[in-house]
């Protein structure tokens, strides 16, 4: 790894990468995210950039995953004040895109009791509190790999099961409450359906079009789960989770997915997911010229 500025920066090469997995593996569940996104580095899934506050021991990795004009921070710390050095010193929020001018969205997924400590001490350089709280949910993940359970199975009489691909992508957008105002949000949603993995289901009579169906970030938490309203109540929401659930055991990964949902949740606890310690929070970076870091 590469020394910089008091920090260093991970190289992207294989065996570097296994380090990282196997050095992170002690602190599970807590770095779930930040391995399954190191898991989509290597399968070069996802182009990120990674950051620690020492090498081979660390106690804070910070990763920054670039899409076009969408930036996605992941980050995993036992210690909050070397978290902040890394953040500072790596400028993961400074990406190269991001002025004030211009619509770049910055997105930082992190546990509750790190979320706090972020706002109150990412400020501008007059005091302005740099991030806010987009999205905050409970925080569940998969204890047992899924890898068994016959997909047949999980989907009700008159539906069937498949994967999203991009001729859904405007279809999606379409039902999502946070795509006005994103740049390039079609790009960007059609890439996720070529490159991540998906789980929908499908009317028979209607095939044309998903009628549920849930996706997941680079960081392989589960996003962008919906069941369209005429559809709901049915077993459909059960069967896509399932399905998406066994396709990321089966790819080595631990699923995840936060919600606020009474009924999400429910669903979530049914398949066999099991609440984390914390809640998760997703923090938006509001634009200003300088970043003071405490």
């Amino acid at each position: 790894p590469i020394s910089k500025r008091g920090i260093y920066q991970i190289p992207r090469e294989p065996e570097h990468l296994a380090k990282l997995l196997e050095a992170l593996k002690p602190s599970f569940p807590f770095s779930n995210t930040m391995m399954s996104t190191i898991q989509n580095v290597l399968k070069k899934v996802v182009k990120a950039e990674l950051f620690s506050d020492s090498w081979p021991q660390f106690t804070s990795i910070v990763c920054r995953i670039s899409q076009p004009n969408i930036v996605d921070v992941v980050l995993f710390t036992t210690c909050n004040e070397n978290l902040m050095r890394v953040i500072c010193e790596s400028q993961v929020l400074s990406h190269p895109h991001c002025h004030p001018a211009c619509n770049h969205t910055v997105t930082i997924h992190v546990e509750g009791s790190v979320a706090q400590y972020l706002v109150d001490n990412i400020t501008s350089r007059d005091g302005k509190k740099m991030l806010t709280s987009l999205y905050s949910g409970t925080l569940f993940y998969l204890p047992k790999p899924v890898t068994t359970t016959p997909l047949e199975s999980t989907c009700p009489p008159g539906y069937f099961l498949g994967s999203l691909a991009s001729q859904h992508t405007q279809f999606v957008i379409s039902h999502w409450e946070y795509s006005q105002g994103i740049k390039n949000v079609y790009s960007n949603m059609e890439i996720a359906l070529n490159s991540l993995p998906s789980s929908a289901a499908f009317s028979i009579s209607n095939p044309a079009n998903p009628v549920a169906w849930v996706l997941c970030y680079p960081y392989g938490h589960f996003c962008h789960w919906y069941t369209v309203e005429e559809h709901r109540r049915k077993g459909l929401g059960t069967a896509i989770v399932k399905d998406l659930a066994l396709k990321l055991s089966r790819e080595g990964y631990t699923p995840e997915c936060g919600s606020a949902n009474e009924d999400a949740i429910k669903v979530l606890k049914a398949v066999g997911f099991v609440e984390f310690l914390q809640p998760v929070q997703w923090l938006l970076y509001q634009h200003a010229e300088w970043m003071n870091c405490k």
